[in-house]
């Protein structure tokens, strides 16, 4: 930041930003400021030479996600037990009714927003939740004949082939339409 009515970032040879009209423009650093900016330069190619290349490799990132999640999650289910038998080993986290489900991936989601999304939620061990999970697919209504939920689902009778490949005709004139084609 300099004192003349321009507010600056400092680069590598230069400082650049937008003057208080608006305009951009870059000011050359002093000689010292030059060198100084140099000597920084390859001081930090050094060190990042020095690191080990599990920095940079996608596998340490994929792997510190996972833990940090698996941590979080754990903080959170600690001291709760499943709402059904009692259980403390193998906690999930069951929405209650499954229409009103934002995301399964929430742990990575800010704390005020986890919250708000487990109050539609209760704590259940693993086998409950699978319990509960297939009571629900057992009474929930079934696609009727004649949409493509039944057709997707296997059912290749004449009214549910109809309905597919009605859908299929609307779905690939719009792909046409979008791409330019007539």
């Amino acid at each position: 930041m300099r004192g003349d009515g321009f507010i600056f970032k400092r680069g590598p040879w230069f400082y650049y930003g937008y003057s208080r009209d608006g305009k951009f423009s870059r000011v050359p650093l002093k000689t010292q400021d030059r060198h100084r900016a140099e000597r920084r330069a390859r001081a930090i190619r050094r060190d990042w030479q020095e690191f080990p290349n599990d920095m940079t490799d996608r596998a340490y990132h994929r792997d510190y996600g996972r833990a940090w999640i698996a941590a979080r999650r754990a903080t959170w289910f600690a001291g709760k037990a499943c709402a059904r038998c009692g259980a403390t080993q193998d906690l999930q986290l069951d929405h209650i009714d499954p229409e009103k489900k934002t995301s399964h991936n929430i742990w990575s989601w800010r704390p005020a927003r986890i919250a708000e999304e487990a109050k539609l939620c209760q704590v259940l061990c693993k086998p409950c939740h699978r319990l509960k999970t297939n009571e629900e697919l057992r009474t929930r209504a079934r696609s009727p004949h004649g949409t493509r939920p039944k057709y997707r689902s296997g059912c290749r009778c004449f009214d549910c082939r109809r309905e597919n490949a009605d859908l299929e005709f609307l779905r690939r004139r719009k792909i046409r339409r979008e791409r330019g084609h007539t």
